[in-house]
């Protein structure tokens, strides 16, 4: 719980954005960096920003978006209207898996605006998420 979290908030701290982590086992969606949206020139105004923070808030439309992923081989890039819905169309989401073996554990993401380094955050995502199946494999190996 304490290497998730700290994850989460490397994330957060390096894509200055927002970072997400769905745990399949326990169906949840955890957040960090929620704040660093407002930090985004496409969010400055309240109208941009409100339907992004309700649904960070809310969670479940995340936690559709990422459960769908748990099987995606790298990462998956949704941009806009990609996500399917409304409240998303101002932002790209990037998302990769981690495994246990071959078994899907959960799945790593960044949210942020459409204009992101996209090179740069799939690497963060795709990277982090191998560190976490990585972690997972040493300590079921004890």
């Amino acid at each position: 719980e304490e290497f998730l979290e700290k994850t989460l908030h490397v994330l957060s701290s390096l894509s200055h954005q927002v970072s997400l982590i769905f745990i399949a086992e326990e169906e949840k969606v955890q957040v960090e960096g929620s704040t660093n949206i407002l930090d985004q020139p496409e969010f400055q105004s309240i109208e941009t920003a409100r339907p992004v923070l309700n649904v960070l808030e809310r969670r479940k439309a995340i936690q559709k978006l990422l459960r769908e992923d748990l099987s995606s081989q790298g990462a998956k890039v949704r941009i806009g209207s990609e996500a399917h819905d409304p409240s998303f169309r101002e932002c790209s989401l990037i998302s990769a898996p981690y495994f246990h073996g071959s078994k899907g554990m959960g799945v790593l993401g960044i949210l942020g605006p459409r204009r992101m380094n996209y090179g740069q955050m799939i690497s963060l995502v795709s990277c982090a998420a191998e560190r976490m199946g990585e972690s997972l494999e040493r300590r079921f190996e004890r």
